[in-house]
């Protein structure tokens, strides 16, 4: 996605100098520039442009939704083709569907067009830092969201997004999905659903709720209301996912307060009204950043921390506090992010922003929140703003506003597909390698594909070439890439939510039960 990256950037900045053109020439007033909305490059067809570029962006997000909800669940275990042939191909459907409302179906001025062009460009440079491609997506998509009204992608989202949830239900419960995958928290089992993570399935949940009630808004009624906790409580006891659910609760209680506001009609909110709800997000952003500093170390393990009152306050948020106390002492702040390593796992939106995107990035997202929720309670839509709050609680417990992604450097010592994009830009090749330590239990496995440690050490390398080319080589050796993801996969585990299901394959079944019976000499 780099080249796209660079070619929406281009592109952008093409646009903006014809359509400042006039300007320079004395044509066009530059009052009339700064104030009056346009198309890009040309007005012709604008209506046509118009209709299909919203069109487009609805079809984007229906591929986006289509991509979270079914080719990140354990369908991909089933058909691992998903992720390597179907989610590709997807990315870029989406991404040129946003692109080409982006460029031909959307009206500027000078200000908007200076303020998406600046957004556009930090977030770019802090994706080409923190390589993470839904955290690119995230910005293009708020870019296209322009002049598309909000009932119209509420309906896309959930048009796409209920039945794709019920499918891979369906799937599930038909014993197909990752048909007894659970997980294990406190010596309770947390039902998966289907996903590789049960906060996975409440994430999905969570923002389907959502957009059911951004499209409902103000024709909300008590009995719905009622439903709506209803499916908190589902949150609560099924997989037991706690942030979707206190948030969900949270919602049902700003909900009943902004219909009880709005029972005889719209009604505004004043500006000091309107100025204390846009102050949640830096209150909530410094009690996100102070609290860890708090955190005195009393164990070894990482929750074990004091005073007690922070020690509750933190199991009810599931270590989110003593998690970023970590991470102030293994991260250095970069102004424009960074990769991030598995360990410590940072579900506090503010605090995985702050290390992923840098101080420049959480400035802008902040301004942003600011500004819409101070419009939307200016305006007196209050559900609107109940829902802004709500993920704002939603993201100081988890950070699935944006989808982490794996290092690519280690995916692909795993046998990930390459990716021309990865060569650095001017470069004709890359080189990614590694050495690991192996004990002598795992030589015989390792025979089997012709692979002899050396001095208890295995190089594993992978190249690139510009012309999409790669290789691979296990101690110097050419072998295929088949054997590489074979050797790989017993000496490396990629930790992420949905990744860690190797304990469902029937090899690794048969390694634990020939462990236990002391019997894999037999084998």
């Amino acid at each position: 996605m780099f080249g796209f990256a660079n070619g929406l950037l281009l592109l952008l900045l093409a646009a903006a100098v014809i359509d400042f053109a006039p300007v320079v020439r004395r044509r066009l007033p530059p009052a009339s520039w700064w104030n009056d909305e346009r198309l890009l490059f040309t007005p012709r067809g604008g209506d046509l442009r118009q209709k299909y570029g919203a069109w487009s962006f609805l079809l984007g997000v229906m591929v986006y939704e289509f991509i979270v909800v079914f080719n990140n669940s354990m369908a991909r275990e089933n058909c691992p083709w998903l992720q390597t042939r179907v989610s590709p191909v997807l990315d870029w459907v989406m991404y040129l569907c946003f692109g080409f409302k982006i460029l031909l179906g959307t009206k500027y001025n000078g200000r908007s067009m200076v303020c998406a062009g600046l957004l556009y460009f930090v977030a770019r440079w802090v994706y080409f830092n923190g390589q993470n491609i839904w955290w690119l997506g995230l910005c293009v998509a708020l870019l296209a969201a322009k002049d598309v009204p909000l009932r119209r992608v509420m309906k896309a989202f959930l048009a796409c997004g209920v039945p794709t949830l019920a499918l891979v239900e369906l799937l599930h419960f038909a014993g197909i999905i990752a048909p007894d995958a659970a997980s294990e928290r406190n010596g309770s089992y947390r039902l998966m659903f289907g996903y590789g993570h049960p906060n996975t399935f409440g994430g999905v949940m969570f923002g389907l709720l959502l957009a059911w009630v951004l499209l409902r808004r103000a024709r909300l009624t008590w009995p719905e209301l009622v439903g709506v906790a209803a499916v908190g409580v589902f949150l609560m006891v099924g997989p037991k996912s706690r942030s979707a659910a206190l948030c969900t609760f949270l919602l049902v209680l700003l909900l009943a307060l902004a219909k009880l506001r709005t029972r005889r009609g719209l009604h505004p909110g004043g500006r000091p009204l309107a100025a204390l709800c846009a102050a949640t997000v830096p209150v909530l952003a410094a009690v996100s950043y102070i609290l860890p500093l708090f955190v005195v170390k009393i164990g070894p393990w990482a929750n074990d921390i004091g005073p007690g009152w922070l020690k509750k306050l933190d199991d009810l948020l599931t270590c989110r506090i003593s998690l970023a106390w970590a991470a102030y002492r293994v991260f250095d702040i970069k102004i424009a992010g960074q990769m991030l390593p598995d360990w410590p796992a940072l579900d506090n939106i503010f605090v995985y922003l702050l290390y992923l995107t840098g101080p420049v990035m959480v400035v802008l997202v902040c301004a942003l929140m600011m500004a819409a929720l101070y419009g939307y309670a200016r305006r007196g839509q209050w559900q609107a703003v109940a829902c802004l709050l709500v993920m704002l609680a939603y993201g100081y417990m988890e950070s699935q506003v944006t989808h982490l992604t794996s290092d690519p450097a280690l995916l692909l010592l795993c046998g990930a597909r390459s990716d021309r994009d990865l060569i650095r830009t001017g470069e004709q090749r890359a080189l990614v390698e590694g050495v690991f330590d192996v004990g002598e239990a795992a030589f015989p496995a390792l025979a089997e594909y012709g692979v002899e440690p050396e001095d208890g050490e295995l190089f594993l390398t992978r190249t690139l070439t510009a012309d999409g080319r790669s290789g691979a080589r296990i101690n110097a050796r050419a072998v295929p890439l088949s054997v590489l993801r074979a050797v790989a996969a017993g000496l490396v585990t990629v930790h992420g939510q949905q990744d860690t299901q190797s304990i469902r394959s029937e090899p690794e079944q048969l390694a634990m039960l020939d462990g236990y019976a002391a019997n894999a000499a037999v084998r």
